[in-house]
């Protein structure tokens, strides 16, 4: 087959600004999930120190004069700052060393010009066009076919393939491949990732506090039932701050879990449309998503990375998967959408 042949249709001008669209919105429905991710983590803190401040109020005071039940607490808008405070912290030093501390994670390590130079001449390429700098390239020794961006920006930033995906993939495929992983750190959707992680995190640490808190309040309300006529005006605020901290404590983490999925969902399509831009054809990254799809081999990595792939490397999503409960679009409906974008 001649090389004119075998050239992949290229992107069809009339679509590029649907590519545009696609981005731009990319980057403002991450902002308003990623905010939304924000008051879950602080609405937890803010009822855990609301549920100290209950207890604390209706056991220490006078027999009698016990505050009973109220909504505005200066413990639960503590806890909430607090909080605050401490995520900003971690997501400062996480985006400092972030891709460093990945590639580590991942077991992946950096490759040289000398080493792989399809993979650094392809990049090149793909950066070339981006404008920016080529990142970082590190390679995951294994079977499977995936691929990784981290990062903090444009000049610091780190792309990973696994071996499995640089060996089965022609050229195109991933120049492909590495526009959607460089259209992930042209859209900062890394940033995004590491600020999700963080929030994750802390959310699973204040329901554990909350959980905590809950099982010592209740024994404290015990300890207080048993005392006879020992300030009974304050055990129903007790429990109904026992009762809100658990219905809290089950319902927050669910619900940042839902918001991480859909930021990787809006991120995925966001970044398949930059790669196709970037990459001049929508066909490369469409063939290597399909060959992804195909491989039988798994990468085996914490769940808590799992939205920094490519493709899930845990789970792959049909069609008629639950889209809230999904990492990842289907690669069905990821291929189509890249066909639109033909010529």
């Amino acid at each position: 087959m001649s090389e004119t042949a075998a050239r992949p249709k290229r992107l069809a001008a009339t679509a590029r600004h649907r590519v545009a669209s696609a981005i731009w919105w990319n980057w403002i429905n991450s902002m308003a999930l990623c905010a939304a991710l924000t008051l879950v983590g602080g609405a937890l803190a803010y009822v855990v120190g609301w549920a100290i401040d209950v207890y604390l109020s209706n056991d220490m005071a006078p027999s009698g004069k016990a505050p009973g039940l109220f909504l505005v607490s200066n413990w639960g808008f503590a806890a909430a700052l607090l909080t605050a405070v401490v995520g900003a912290a971690l997501a400062i030093r996480a985006l400092v060393v972030g891709d460093v501390v990945m590639a580590r994670i991942l077991g992946a390590r950096e490759v040289s010009e000398s080493e792989e130079p399809k993979l650094h001449e392809a990049a090149r390429r793909v950066a070339d066009a981006a404008g920016i700098p080529k990142p970082r390239l590190v390679v995951i020794e294994g079977p499977a076919m995936n691929a990784f961006a981290a990062g903090r920006d444009e000049f610091h930033a780190t792309v990973g393939v696994t071996r499995g995906l640089l060996d089965a993939l022609e050229p195109h495929e991933l120049e492909g491949v590495l526009g959607h992983e460089i259209g992930h750190i042209c859209n900062h959707d890394i940033v995004y990732a590491d600020i999700v992680a963080l929030c994750l995190g802390l959310i699973v640490i204040l329901r554990e506090i909350a959980g905590a808190t809950a099982r010592i309040g209740a024994e404290a309300k015990s300890s207080r039932s048993s005392r006879s006529g020992d300030k009974k005006d304050g055990g129903g605020a007790a429990i109904v701050a026992i009762a809100v901290l658990v219905v809290t404590a089950v319902l927050a983490p669910l619900l940042a879990q839902l918001v991480q999925m859909a930021i990787s969902r809006q991120r995925e399509y966001g970044a398949d449309a930059a790669g196709a831009y970037l990459a001049g054809s929508p066909d490369g990254l469409a063939s290597a998503l399909a060959k992804i799809e195909k491989c039988k081999e798994k990468l085996a990595v914490n769940r808590a990375v799992q939205h920094v792939f490519i493709v899930n490397p845990l789970k792959r999503f049909k069609e008629d998967a639950g889209a809230l409960m999904s990492t990842h679009p289907a690669t069905s409906l990821r291929v189509a959408r890249l066909k639109e974008l033909r010529d």
